[in-house]
């Protein structure tokens, strides 16, 4: 460990060319492929061997896994870029549309325009950035393909993943195998400088959440921008002051971070018990997800749900959330990926995609009342090259069998799919390209 600290903090200076031919690299190989590492030195080892630009290989029970970064990422020779998307690029589209799609009204008194009392109708996005942290997505990639193997492809028929097909979140799932999805994650443009070198750490949380401490995450980008206090007073954001408070400048911006989470098999909270998954004793605070029935296991994360959605509490002085929460407990399960900059309007933002096309004639041999639906968006399925995923949308019916889906695909580029016999709202589909 202490030589790996060691190689680690050389990594970052002047050293490179001579860890090189000292044989430095061959050394963090064979620790990050060696079955009697563990799983930390392992992912220590890695991290030395980014930073060196190594193309990285694990080999644990017989298996070679190959470290890889988001195939959309801009090259890079560092360890830390950020990228700003262009206005008309399919990411910063898909981002800001996502944003203002998610927003609804609270009527909380957090989170209002500045010296208002009133709920954004829209967020004016003025930049976005990509974070291609490379230090921070390797234990991220290693808690993925952890969680993969734990669950071999059978996590889309647990409890949790069939009730989130019942009740699908507004945020696309990136991957159904492992529970990966897109969520929002608001706070202080203090704490994002922190998040976006180092990412989310559920060890510095606060126990004062109605989860206990861990990570926090939202579908609602409305729910999340509530955490955002004033970047000119700091108030106005819950945990600070009601935006009563705040009487500065309407066009101030704020910062909200769209993360990737891994929930795995997620312990859904349809009765909510404040001294289950909060704890009233100050010295014992709750930071882990609850045992699975009849086992020591515990689940991987917690889905809070929400009244809408037939969620209630153990009594009359407690209540149940408005609007959905995703926590996560353990390091890797989060990686931040971009950062919006927004102000707060009183304008509602009109969607930058294109409009949904019309429903398909019976001139063009489709039956009438079938939709060519835009917007599904698929992700990359890691270790397969050319081999994409994506989810059925819930499109008010019209994704039976035989629709059209205009499906984009993480660079840019959009397939015409048409729909399988089996086709049905939250299955999971794989495309596979030349």
């Amino acid at each position: 460990r202490r030589c790996l600290a060691l190689l680690d903090a050389l990594a970052d200076g002047d050293n490179r060319a001579r860890m090189q031919s000292d044989g430095a690299v061959l050394f963090l190989r064979n620790v990050a492929s060696a079955s009697s590492s563990s799983r930390q030195e392992v992912i220590d080892a890695t991290k030395v061997l980014s930073k060196l630009g190594e193309t990285v290989e694990e080999v644990q029970d017989g298996t070679t896994i190959t470290m890889e970064y988001p195939e959309y990422w801009t090259p890079q020779e560092e360890e830390y870029h950020e990228v700003d998307l262009p206005r008309d690029s399919d990411e910063f589209v898909r981002i800001h549309d996502l944003l203002n799609d998610t927003l609804k009204t609270h009527a909380s008194g957090y989170g209002c325009i500045p010296s208002t009392t009133q709920d954004p109708a829209g967020f004016e996005v003025v930049g976005i950035k990509r974070l291609q942290n490379k230090a921070q997505f390797v234990p991220y990639f290693f808690k993925k393909r952890a969680l993969r193997s734990k669950y071999h492809g059978a996590l889309p028929q647990y409890p949790s993943s069939q009730h989130m097909a019942c009740f699908p979140s507004q945020m696309p799932c990136l991957d159904p195998s492992v529970n990966e999805y897109h969520l929002w994650h608001g706070t202080s443009w203090e704490t994002v400088k922190i998040i976006k070198k180092y990412g989310l750490d559920p060890r510095v949380s606060s126990v004062m959440g109605m989860f206990g401490g861990g990570c926090y995450f939202a579908e609602d980008s409305s729910k999340s921008n509530q955490y955002i206090p004033c970047p000119q007073c700091g108030k106005g954001a819950i945990f600070r002051a009601k935006s009563e408070e705040c009487k500065c400048d309407a066009q101030v911006i704020f910062p909200m971070v769209l993360c990737r989470v891994l929930l795995g098999d997620a312990h859904v909270v349809d009765q909510y018990d404040v001294e289950k998954y909060r704890g009233v004793d100050a010295s014992r605070p709750v930071r882990r997800p609850p045992n699975k029935e009849g086992s020591m296991e515990a689940f991987d994360s917690i889905l809070g749900e929400c009244e809408a959605n037939g969620a209630t509490a153990r009594n009359k002085r407690q209540r149940p959330l408005q609007f959905r929460e995703y926590i996560t407990y353990d390091e890797g399960c989060s990686y931040p990926e971009y950062l919006i900059m927004y102000r707060r309007s009183k304008q509602q933002q009109p969607s930058l995609a294109a409009p949904p096309m019309p429903p398909l004639g019976e001139d063009d041999g489709t039956p009438s009342g079938v939709q060519q639906i835009l917007a599904v968006h698929a992700t990359a399925l890691d270790g397969s090259p050319g081999v994409y995923g994506f989810t059925i949308p819930d499109a008010q019916g019209h994704c039976e069998p035989g629709t059209q889906l205009t499906v984009t695909l993480p660079d840019g580029r959009m397939v015409a799919v048409e729909l399988p016999p089996n086709a049905q709202p939250g299955l999971s589909l794989s495309l596979t390209l030349d």
